[in-house]
């Protein structure tokens, strides 16, 4: 039997929307629904900006300027 590749980003979105569905269709409302995935996009894309920003610092560290302490 072949396996399927999934990226790991399409596999999260999807997995969002199945919570989002599955909330849905508990609660039957869908501005909590969509209130609780935002929340979780926003923390996503908060940590993924966070993480690149402290990797390109790192990365980049070449490229500050020597500055001495007298």
């Amino acid at each position: 039997m072949p396996f399927i590749e999934i990226d790991p980003l399409i596999a999260g979105i999807m997995t969002l929307g199945f919570i989002y569905g599955a909330y849905f269709t508990e609660t039957y409302q869908p501005f909590h629904a969509f209130g609780i995935a935002a929340v979780i996009y926003l923390c996503m894309s908060f940590t993924l900006i966070f993480s690149f920003k402290k990797l390109e610092q790192y990365c980049l560290v070449f490229q500050r300027a020597n500055v001495k302490n007298d």
